[in-house]
């Protein structure tokens, strides 16, 4: 990854070592990604870590500021002035906690 685009290499080991071995090149899919992709992965990597993610990033548009709201009530973030950031129980579920705020 390097800020836009990702790419992945292919899978099995195997054939990664021989392309490699033969001159290739190992890289089997690469991806750019959208304005709004490149959003929803930062904050998908905030919800995952302690650092939290930027009230920000989220926004102040009223659907996602009900969508914290909701996830502080339930005790899923803790908010500050400038951050939200995951509780324990918000931890378990990180991975969910994104989708409240996807454009």
């Amino acid at each position: 990854f390097d800020g836009r685009r990702r790419w992945w290499n292919f899978p099995s080991v195997e054939e990664y070592c021989s392309l490699l071995n033969s001159g290739a090149g190992a890289v089997a899919g690469e991806e750019t990604l959208t304005p709004s992709q490149l959003r929803l992965e930062a904050l998908c990597l905030g919800f995952r870590t302690r650092e939290g993610v930027s009230l920000e990033l989220i926004g102040r548009e009223p659907r996602r500021q009900a969508g914290l709201a909701a996830l502080e009530r339930n005790g899923l973030v803790r908010l500050t002035a400038d951050r939200a950031f995951p509780t324990l129980q918000g931890l378990v579920v990180a991975d969910r906690l994104p989708l409240r705020f996807e454009d």
